[in-house]
């Protein structure tokens, strides 16, 4: 018996909807965000309202897939797949330092460019690393952020570092999310303490 290419196309439609249902399922998409823990010293640093600028992100830093490198070959940056951060890391970082700095005080005021206003002091800063360390099975999260404050009333650098922390994680990436916060918490922390410093001297 011959069939026709009709008739041979419905007796195939079934197995065809099998096979596309035997698909396998894709990953489930995961989004994370930057909290920092509030400052534990709170009290007035700068003398006048502070303006804290988006900071820059180079690259792969300023993409919202996270990042990752081993310690076989650390100067190989590759992105995951399904992990990203909700926002783009330059906004999200300038949100947190925003919190901060407000949460502790160190200015009269603390704001974003939006507010438009003039501000004494300008906060600029520059992502240099945010990515998941992979040793092995050994984990952990390396922030590294340039930070430099002017004084915008006579252009002046009030102070220009560059800080790293690294923190250990457990293999799950919420638990690397944890210790990126805990990486920039303890970076703001350094910050503000040399910026008393910077302004006592």
């Amino acid at each position: 018996m011959r069939h026709t290419p009709f008739l041979t196309l419905i007796l195939l439609a079934p197995l065809l909807v099998v096979a596309g249902c035997a698909q396998p399922k894709l990953p489930q998409e995961n989004y994370y965000r930057l909290v920092t823990a509030e400052p534990a010293d709170k009290g007035v640093v700068l003398d006048g309202s502070l303006v804290v600028e988006p900071f820059i992100g180079n690259g792969l830093t300023s993409e919202r897939s996270l990042l990752y490198s081993t310690t076989d070959a650390p100067l190989k940056v590759q992105q995951y797949h399904y992990h990203y951060w909700i926002d783009p890391p330059p906004q999200m970082i300038q949100d947190q330092v925003v919190s901060y700095l407000r949460s502790g005080g160190v200015a009269a005021n603390v704001v974003t460019p939006e507010m438009r206003l003039l501000p004494d002091y300008a906060l600029t800063g520059r992502i240099k690393r945010l990515e998941r360390i992979v040793d092995g099975s050994r984990f952990s999260a390396v922030v590294e952020l340039e930070i430099g404050l002017s004084d915008a009333r006579d252009n002046s650098l009030v102070l220009l570092e560059t800080y790293v922390a690294e923190e250990p994680a457990g293999r799950d990436m919420a638990s690397t999310v944890e210790a990126f916060n805990r990486g920039i918490t303890k970076i703001l922390e350094k910050f503000v303490a040399d910026l008393g410093g910077a302004q006592g001297a």
